[in-house]
């Protein structure tokens, strides 16, 4: 009986150290096992079975040789990259070297000459406020430099004009300016105007203030996608019947009553529309694709509104290319040397008809402008009297 006991206690013992031997196996598998814990990440249990789920990263472990804090985890599986895109306009625009926009008919970069696709290679720099254009990504330096990088620089004046306007617009998130204008509307002569003008990029904002006897009182401001999307605005005397002056209205921006005043939507106020059909005729021509017409580059040119002589691209416009040119015309857009911003715009018809007339001067830039500086709420609202004040 002694003997029995004996060799059934002997037993129970080797069946003890043999489960915890199978314990211990089963742990360091799993990577429970005390001693291996830092040696294989865990596995991760899915809700609603046992099966053990994708392991997608690899846990952070201290440097054991110097104690240095344990770097960020690890991913197994590489993340997409992040997509370059300019995230402050509403409309995303490409800043890859594939530049096409079904939307402006810009053309493809693929084509562009050797020396261009030089700089589009090495334009890695993307910006959230970089323009495109359609020779590529415009690299801004911090210092507002708009002088084009050697590989950048074309035999082609006109495309190298092309390149400095666009990549000083690149800079501006948002600017002030006076403007003189002149229109003719409906075979009319309108009269010359003073206005100021404030501009933000995104979301596009617009502010006009006229500032001489003509039209003065009047504001207009408008927000693309706020304030109703409607363009809201302060009457001068005589713009609306039996409206007094001061009268604060509200309009679609292709109301007739704003057609009428202008030749242009409120939407291609600036600079970047009219650089941007310069950019079309440019590349177009440099093809061989005269749709949307020529340009001819001309050096200092003296003009009687400057005391020094200035460059100029002169567009010529095929009929049906702009809305306002129905039987098309041509353009003569003079460039500031020391901003490379258009500083005066003249178009005449196909009867060789002055009907635009925009003068830019007084330039302020960088600005810091808000919300406010377009919030017809804000910038119409009467000022609140203290108590027994009077106006």
């Amino acid at each position: 009986m002694v003997v029995g006991n004996k060799w059934q206690i002997a037993s129970a013992m080797l069946g003890i150290l043999f489960i915890n031997g199978c314990g211990q196996m089963m742990a360091q598998r799993n990577g429970t096992g005390s001693n291996v814990a830092m040696q294989r990440p865990a596995m991760r249990m899915r809700a609603v079975s046992a099966e053990p789920g994708p392991e997608l990263r690899i846990p952070a472990a201290s440097n054991q040789n110097t104690g240095t804090p344990a770097p960020a985890e690890v991913a197994l599986v590489p993340l997409p990259p992040i997509p370059k895109y300019n995230q402050n306009a509403s409309n995303l625009v490409r800043t890859n070297n594939a530049v096409a926009n079904s939307t402006n008919n810009i053309p493809e970069n693929s084509t562009v000459n050797t020396a261009n696709q030089g700089a589009v290679g090495a334009s890695t720099v993307t910006k959230a406020n970089n323009l495109v254009s359609p020779f590529g990504v415009l690299g801004v330096s911090e210092n507002n430099n708009t002088i084009p990088k050697a590989a950048e620089i074309s035999t082609d004046p006109s495309r190298n004009l092309y390149h400095k306007t666009m990549a000083r617009l690149a800079t501006l998130d948002s600017y002030v300016v006076r403007l003189v204008r002149k229109e003719v509307i409906n075979n009319k002569k309108k009269p010359q105007e003073t206005l100021l003008l404030k501009y933000r990029k995104a979301p596009l904002s617009i502010y006009f203030k006229w500032l001489d006897s003509e039209g003065v009182g009047r504001e207009v401001v408008y927000v693309e996608g706020m304030y109703e999307n409607k363009i809201h605005t302060l009457l001068a005397a005589g713009d609306v019947p039996f409206m007094p002056a001061g009268k604060r209205m509200a309009f679609a921006p292709d109301s007739i009553l704003v057609r009428s005043a202008s030749r242009h939507n409120i939407k291609d106020a600036g600079f970047v529309p009219l650089v941007e059909g310069l950019g079309r005729a440019i590349i177009g021509q440099s093809k061989g694709d005269m749709r949307f017409g020529t340009v001819k580059y001309t050096a200092a040119n003296q003009r009687p509104e400057f005391g020094f002589p200035v460059e100029s691209l002169e567009h010529f416009i095929p009929a049906g290319v702009e809305n306002e040119l129905p039987k098309g015309g041509r353009r003569v857009v003079c460039f500031d040397p020391q901003s490379s911003l258009p500083m005066l715009i003249i178009t005449f018809d196909e009867n060789n008809q002055e009907v635009e007339y925009y003068k830019y001067d007084r330039f302020q830039f960088p600005t810091r402008l808000d919300e406010n500086d377009f919030n017809p709420d804000y910038l119409w609202s009467k000022p609140k009297l203290a108590s027994g004040s009077k106006l």
